[in-house]
């Protein structure tokens, strides 16, 4: 029978646990294991495009259903001048003929990436470093649901997020204010500095998107370093975003007047719209120029107090509690501040914190992401097409990719507890049972990888099941399938 140790670490620090799953033995050990650098990308996400073939793909999509429309608009003109009448939809537009659209659209290539990773969390071997990469994307949170992101949000987790789990939350913070898809999220590419080059070559031109833009600057110190009413102010917010104009994407703009970075994907900093001259930040003077002043703010607030103590206060809520145990935060902030950082260290702290494991845990409810995912390693899903298995995600409430805010999907149990999210649950563990139920022994599965903690009720509605299918639909459905 499974112990509690185990369990914690299949279901709260893992993603769930496996149909086949054998004893892990030495669970920290196990957890520990698993923040050894890996050099290969899961083979799941082998075909999620770099960055900057995203971009093109994206470019290349636009521009096709751009031309698809002016063709279709002056095959209506014509029509409507010879006296014909023009094909139109229900809404009056001209109707683009099927030959000329996109064979692959924005849609589609979301859609891959966004299966791609559901495929990669059920298969995983190394399910907690792959909620490690799920946390960290969910804290340096962008959105797909706009046009222009809709092909980038894979590439930004595997080129921002992954690729930087075993180094320092700085470089993490600040290859994600580097990437192209929090740029373009946070509009950093229509910032301009009001004394740049470019903006006073074109002064008095009346143009409104010549002008400072705040919103990447404002989140990069209130989400992603150090965290809401820790002492920064408005001026510093603006300060940020001055230091960081000219942090821009790969453009039609002139070659000359842009400098690429090695190993950035699709990034470009534009001189002629930086704002000049030095910067104060948190009270701290920054006479760097250019692009190296912007990296040198972000290298000091990756590594300030109020950033550790930030960091360390939702690690402990993801991975312990909704309430975090001051003690437990303050074992994590003295570590990061110890190590300037260093994420594999923070990582090993978080699983040796005796909060995690002492006593009876309190339960995390587990969000729509955990709960999908978690009944895919078990028994896996119902024959779904792609776009299908993605849309469940959508129906639970949790569309992936898409938080819909720079703070991502909240992590507790108020947010997420309700009675339709738990309808629709039941809905998905109704099909699931009818699906796989006949091949699976629920009640074995219960015992094996639940034991002591199911409560009588669940135990005793499982024994009196009719059918395996009802016996897998319950247990998928029970309290203690909910919680991890």
């Amino acid at each position: 029978m499974v112990t509690l140790a185990e369990m914690i670490a299949q279901n709260r620090f893992g993603l769930g646990a496996r149909a086949d799953d054998a004893s892990l033995g030495d669970p920290r050990g196990w957890l520990k294991a698993q923040l050894v650098p890996q050099a290969t990308t899961p083979p799941q996400l082998a075909n999620i495009p770099k960055t900057e073939d995203a971009i093109n793909q994206t470019r290349d999509i636009v521009m096709a259903k751009r031309d698809a429309r002016k063709d279709a608009a002056a095959a209506a003109a014509a029509a409507t001048a010879a006296g014909m009448a023009p094909a139109l939809n229900a809404k009056g537009k001209p109707i683009i003929p099927e030959a000329a659209k996109p064979e692959v659209t924005l849609a589609d290539l979301y859609v891959d990436q966004a299966d791609a990773r559901i495929a990669a969390a059920v298969a995983t071997d190394t399910p907690f470093r792959e909620r490690l990469v799920h946390f960290w994307m969910n804290h340096f949170a962008i959105s797909a649901d706009k046009q222009k992101m809709r092909a980038l949000a894979g590439p930004y987790e595997q080129e921002a997020i992954r690729a930087h789990l075993d180094g320092r939350f700085a470089v993490m913070l600040l290859a994600v204010a580097h990437h192209p898809a929090m740029i373009l999220y946070l509009d950093n590419e229509r910032s301009f500095g009001p004394n740049s080059v470019t903006v006073q070559r074109r002064n008095g031109n009346g143009n409104r998107d010549q002008g400072l833009n705040e919103n990447l600057g404002r989140e990069l110190l209130e989400l992603y370093s150090l965290g809401v009413r820790t002492g920064y102010t408005q001026a510093d917010v603006t300060e940020l975003a001055r230091a960081i104009t000219g942090w821009s994407v790969v453009s039609d703009r002139p070659e000359a007047q842009r400098t690429m970075l090695a190993g950035q994907h699709g990034f470009a900093y534009y001189p002629p719209v930086h704002e000049p001259g030095k910067r104060t930040e948190l009270g701290k003077i920054y006479k760097q120029e250019g692009h190296d002043q912007g990296v040198a703010i972000l290298a000091d607030l990756g590594v300030h107090p109020a950033t550790a103590h930030h960091i360390a206060t939702k690690l402990v809520r993801h991975f312990v509690s909704d309430t975090p145990p001051a003690s437990a935060v303050a074992r994590l902030e003295r570590v990061f501040n110890e190590t300037g950082g260093d994420l594999p260290s923070v990582h090993r702290a978080l699983v040796d914190l005796p909060e995690a494991w002492a006593g009876k845990p309190e339960p995390k409810y587990k969000t729509p992401w955990d709960y999908v995912i978690s009944v895919g390693r078990l028994v896996g899903f119902p024959d779904l097409k792609p776009k299908q298995r993605v849309g469940l995600f959508t129906l639970m409430g949790q569309t992936i990719y898409t938080p819909g805010s720079p703070a991502g999907w909240p992590d507790d149990a108020a947010n997420w507890l309700s009675s339709d999210g738990l309808s629709k649950r039941i809905e998905f563990a109704t099909a699931v049972g009818k699906a796989k139920g006949a091949s699976v022994d629920a009640r074995a599965l219960a015992e094996r990888h639940y034991g002591a903690s199911l409560s009588s009720a669940t135990r005793i509605a499982l024994n009196m099941a009719e059918s395996s299918q009802q016996a897998l639909t319950l247990l998928l459905a029970s309290p203690e399938f909910m919680r991890r």
